[in-house]
């Protein structure tokens, strides 16, 4: 059975000229040619039933937009101030809409024109270029990945760590540390929205931005230092390895040159 997808948007890359990158722009008033080159799907994105390994981490991330987003409407439905709690009965009613398949209809995946594939809709930072796929089993993962996360943490436990953090640490935390869909922070931060933007998309109140900012700065603070030294043990090891590499190809040439001058 083939997947049943429909185009939701496209963001392009413009193309200059019939030769691609590095070829001269058209003349003024002539159109420019766009690419359009849709993700190539595995077996296991087409035909799966659950969330792609791949695509776990930004799955996460979805669902914890999508349980803050229910957390702070039903606490300013009910005009809460950001230290008090809510009942236990009312985080129950919140929790109920949060994974319903309605909420990820927008979302798909995301590639093709040179971009690798990612998971793409609200509460991912998946900006660039890439051509978007939608509907299909994409809602239905989306859902399901979000109810086994409130499953294996628990209403109240998720609760509590709402409103013990921002919106950024609550997420982060909810997907690094309460569950393992995120490797690491650094795997987190692929796709995310740093802490201001977050607030800013899921519209949270400046009480209680103001509540946790401190905690925030700190913590995103110490996560980004730990990032910044994973990327430079990464890069090291990398141009090690390149270095390596190098060394062993032109031990190679020189005894090819050596055996070329013996035949002789």
């Amino acid at each position: 059975m083939f997947l049943r997808a429909f185009l939701l948007f496209i963001c392009v890359s413009l193309v200059l000229g019939k030769k691609g990158k590095g070829a001269p722009p058209p003349p003024r008033g002539e159109p420019q040619e766009l690419s359009f080159e849709p993700p190539k799907l595995s077996e296991e994105d087409q035909h799966g039933t659950t969330m792609p390994t791949a695509y776990k981490c930004d799955g996460c991330k979805v669902a914890a937009w999508f349980i803050a987003t229910a957390f702070l409407k039903e606490e300013q439905r009910l005009k809460l101030a950001p230290e008090k709690k809510l009942k236990e009965s009312q985080v129950l009613e919140a929790l109920e809409g949060a994974c319903k398949g309605k909420n990820f209809e927008n979302h798909g995946i995301k590639g093709g024109m040179g971009a690798p594939n990612m998971l793409s809709g609200p509460g991912l930072n998946a900006e660039g270029a890439g051509v978007m796929m939608g509907g299909g089993k994409w809602p239905g993962r989306l859902a399901d990945q979000c109810r086994t996360l409130i499953g294996d943490v628990g209403d109240e436990e998720l609760y509590d760590l709402w409103h013990a953090n921002s919106a950024f640490s609550f997420s982060s935390q909810l997907c690094t540390k309460e569950t393992t869909y995120c490797k690491s922070m650094e795997d987190y931060m692929e796709h995310a929205w740093e802490p201001d933007e977050l607030n800013e998309k899921l519209a949270v109140s400046k009480p209680r931005i103001a509540l946790h900012k401190a905690k925030d700065k700190k913590f995103y603070s110490q996560d980004k230092a730990k990032i910044a030294e994973a990327a430079k043990a990464k890069e090291k090891a990398e141009k090690k390895q390149a270095e390596k590499k190098a060394k062993k190809n032109k031990g190679k040439k020189k005894k090819k040159s050596t055996d070329v001058k013996d035949e002789l």
